[in-house]
C-alpha cells in the first residue's frame, strides 16, 4: 500500500513585522494592540487533515516539526512527501526539497499550498522538476485522489480536526484547544485581486461538506463540549450560497438538542452576500462572529465589488445590535490612498468598532491578478525576498504613494488607536453580547429560536464580565474607562448582580493585571514570541468509523509538557470548582441561585 508523508515547513519560523508569531494570529492580528489585554492563540494547518481523511492510503502527518525531526522522518521511505507552505516559507521549503532528494531519493514530492502556486509564477517548469516531482495548485483531495489513481468523485467528509486555542496570557501562557475547525468548503468566486484564495482555487467555491455533514459534526463537538464559544466555519463568503446557508441553519436552529442556545460558529462573509439577508436571519442561522472584509472605505468606487449593499457602517451597526460580533478587516498600500485621503480612510474604519480587526498592508501574491498587473508594470522587484512575503507586506512592491516606513506606522497607531477608542477586544466582546442579549429580550415573543439565542448570549457575557473592572482600572484613557463603567451599568441592568464568584473572579484578574503591568515594565510580553510544539499525527488505513478520531497524536519531545501543561490547567479548574461550590453555597443561604450553565461557562475562563 502507498505510504504518504505529509508536512509544514520546519521551523523555528521566522517572526512578523511585529515581532509577533506566524501561527498566533490573536496577537499578531485580531486582539493586537491592546495592552495587558491583548489575546495570544495558536491555529493548525487543516489542508492535509482534509486530504489525509479522505484518502485511501495511509499516512503521517508533521506539523511544525524541526530540521532534525524531518529528517528522522523521511529515512523511513515514503513512496510521496507532501510540502504545504506559505510564500515566506519559500526558502525553508526548498532546502527541505533538497534533502529529500539526497536522504530519500525514491521519495515523490508534491508541493501545495499558496507558496507553491508563487513558485510556480516566479520559476520555469524545468527549475521546478528540481525540487518537486508534482505542483499541486488545486483543492487538494481531488488532487490526490487522481495522483493515487482512487475514485475522484467520491463525497469527502471531515472530522475531529484539530482545534485552534485562544487565551489570554496572564491566565496562561499556553492557549488550550478550545475552537473547533470544520471546513465548509474551499475557494471564493469574488476575485479580489489581491485575494491568494480567490486565485488559488480559479475563482471558484468548491464544495466540501454538505449542510447535513457540517451539521452531524456541530452534535458531535458540543456533546463533547456543550460550552464550546463557537467553532470556526471555514469559508470564503458563507452567505453567497443562499440556499446552502439557510439549510444549515435551519438544522441547526431546529436541532431539539442544542439549538441556537449552544450552537454558535464564526464564519467570512462579503458586504455584497450579506446585504441580500436581514441581520435578524443571519443571527438565527447560528452565526455568532462574522469577518467583514472592509479592504478600504474607497474599494468600492476602485471595483471591488465584493463590498456593494450596505454602507459599512449599517453593516457594522445592525450585526452588533443582534448580537453578532465582527472581525473588521482594513488595508493600507492601495494606488488610491494617499497621503491627503489615508487618515479619512483609517479613521472611518476606527469609527466601525469592529470587535477584534485585521489591519495589514496590500500584498500581491505571486501570482494573484494584482502581482501579474504590476508585475507588467515593471513595479515587481526581481530579487523578491520571500522571507518579506505576508499579510504586512513584500511581494516584491513598494506602495506607490507611500514609504514602507509609513505604511508599517499606519497600522501599528490603527491597533493603537483602536484599543484607545473602544478598549480591548473582549471589552467590545463583551458588548455586543449584551446588545444580542437586549434584542434577544426584546424580540422573543415573535419566535422562540431568538429566544433561545438570548440564552447563548448572556452565557458569553456572564462569561467575561469579570474582566470588566480590570479594564476599567487599567484602561487606556479616561475615554476607555467610562466606556466599561456603562458596559457594566449596561450589564447590571439586563443581566444583574454578579455572584459570589465574579465578584471573587473580579479581584483575582485585577490582581494578576496589576502585577503583568509591573513584570512588563521589567520584561515586556512583546519578548515572549510563543512557538508551536511539533506534533505527528498517523492516519492508519482502514480508519475507525465516525464519531471516533481518525488518527492518533504523538507529541515527540513534548509529551512532558503537554502533560504538565494539562496537569496545572486540571489542578486550576479544580481549584476553581471548589471555590465555585463554596461561593454558590453562600449565595444560596442569601436566597440567590445561578443557572447550572451560567455557573458551567464561568469556569471556560480558566
Amino acid at each position: 500500500m502507498t505510504n504518504i508523508l505529509f508536512t509544514t515547513t520546519w521551523g523555528p519560523y521566522i517572526e512578523q513585522f511585529f515581532n509577533t508569531s506566524p501561527t498566533d494570529i490573536m496577537n499578531q492580528r485580531f486582539s493586537r494592540g491592546c495592552d495587558i489585554f491583548t489575546l495570544s492563540g495558536h491555529l493548525h494547518m487543516n489542508s492535509f487533515h482534509l486530504i489525509a481523511q479522505n484518502i485511501d492510503s495511509p499516512s503521517v502527518l508533521l506539523e511544525f516539526p524541526k530540521k532534525e525531526d524531518f529528517l528522522t522522518e523521511i529515512e523511513k521511505g515514503y513512496d510521496y512527501i507532501g510540502i504545504s507552505f506559505f510564500h515566506n516559507q519559500m526558502d525553508d521549503a526548498v532546502e527541505m526539497c533538497r534533502a529529500i532528494r539526497r536522504k530519500a531519493p525514491k521519495s515523490r514530492i508534491v508541493l501545495g499550498g499558496f507558496g507553491a502556486a508563487g513558485l510556480e509564477a516566479t520559476s520555469t517548469p524545468e527549475k521546478i522538476k528540481e525540487f518537486c516531482d508534482h505542483l499541486c495548485h488545486e483543492e487538494g483531495v481531488s488532487y490526490f485522489r487522481k495522483l493515487l489513481g482512487e475514485q475522484v468523485d467520491q463525497p469527502m467528509f471531515h472530522s475531529h480536526l484539530p482545534k485552534w486555542g485562544t487565551t489570554l496570557p496572564m491566565i496562561s501562557r499556553r492557549s488550550k484547544g478550545q475552537t473547533p475547525v470544520i471546513v465548509g468548503s474551499v475557494g471564493c468566486p469574488n476575485k479580489c485581486d489581491f485575494c491568494g484564495t480567490t486565485e488559488y482555487f480559479q475563482h471558484r467555491r468548491i464544495q466540501l461538506m454538505t449542510p447535513e455533514q457540517v451539521h452531524r459534526e456541530f452534535k458531535r463537538l458540543y456533546r463533547e463540549n456543550p460550552y464550546i464559544p463557537q467553532v470556526t466555519l471555514l469559508e470564503e463568503d458563507s452567505f453567497a450560497d443562499m440556499e446552502y446557508m439557510r439549510e444549515l441553519g435551519r438544522l441547526l436552529r431546529e436541532d431539539s438538542e442544542f439549538g441556537l442556545a449552544y450552537y454558535s460558529f464564526y464564519c467570512l462573509a462579503s458586504m455584497r452576500s450579506m446585504s441580500k439577508w436581514s441581520f435578524e436571519d443571519m443571527m438565527l442561522t447560528g452565526a455568532s462572529t462574522v469577518f467583514v472584509g472592509v479592504e478600504s472605505k474607497y474599494a468600492q468606487d476602485h471595483g471591488y465589488c465584493k463590498t456593494a449593499g450596505l454602507s459599512y457602517q449599517e453593516m457594522f451597526k445592525g450585526l452588533h445590535n443582534v448580537g453578532i460580533t465582527t472581525s473588521g478587516a482594513w488595508m493600507v498600500g492601495f494606488d488610491f490612498q494617499d497621503r491627503q485621503n489615508i487618515e479619512e480612510d483609517l479613521q472611518d474604519f476606527i469609527a466601525l468598532e469592529p470587535t477584534t480587526q485585521q489591519l495589514t498592508r496590500v500584498c500581491p501574491f505571486p501570482a494573484t491578478p494584482m502581482w501579474r498587473d504590476m508585475k507588467s508594470q515593471g513595479r515587481i522587484k526581481e530579487n523578491v525576498d520571500w522571507n518579506s512575503i505576508s499579510f504586512f507586506g513584500g511581494g516584491g512592491m513598494d506602495p506607490k504613494n507611500f514609504n514602507e516606513h509609513e505604511v508599517m506606522g499606519l497600522i501599528e497607531r490603527g491597533y493603537r488607536e483602536l484599543y484607545q477608542t473602544h478598549g480591548a477586544t473582549v471589552a467590545r466582546y463583551l458588548d455586543v453580547n449584551l446588545r444580542g442579549y437586549a434584542y434577544c429580550m426584546e424580540n422573543r415573543h415573535r419566535n422562540e429560536h431568538i429566544g433561545e439565542r438570548g440564552q447563548y448570549h448572556k452565557r458569553m457575557a456572564f462569561t467575561v464580565f469579570p474582566l470588566l473592572k480590570a479594564m476599567e482600572i487599567y484602561a487606556p484613557n479616561n475615554i476607555v474607562r467610562k466606556k466599561m463603567k456603562d458596559h457594566r451599568r449596561n450589564y447590571l441592568r439586563l443581566i444583574g448582580e454578579p455572584t459570589t464568584f465574579q465578584k471573587w473572579q473580579e479581584k483575582w484578574l485585577i490582581g494578576l493585571s496589576g502585577l503583568n503591568k509591573a513584570l512588563d515594565v521589567i520584561s515586556p510580553r512583546e519578548n515572549l514570541i510563543s512557538e508551536e510544539s511539533f506534533k505527528k499525527y498517523i492516519y492508519s488505513k482502514p480508519a475507525p468509523g465516525w464519531p471516533e478520531r481518525p488518527y492518533r497524536v504523538e507529541r515527540p519531545g513534548g509529551e512532558k509538557s503537554y502533560k504538565r501543561f494539562q496537569k496545572s490547567q486540571g489542578r486550576l479548574r479544580n481549584i476553581m470548582v471548589g471555590l465555585q461550590a463554596f461561593t454558590q453555597y453562600l449565595d444560596k443561604r442569601k436566597g440567590v441561585e445561578t443557572e447550572k450553565e451560567l455557573l458551567e461557562a464561568s469556569l471556560s475562563l480558566m
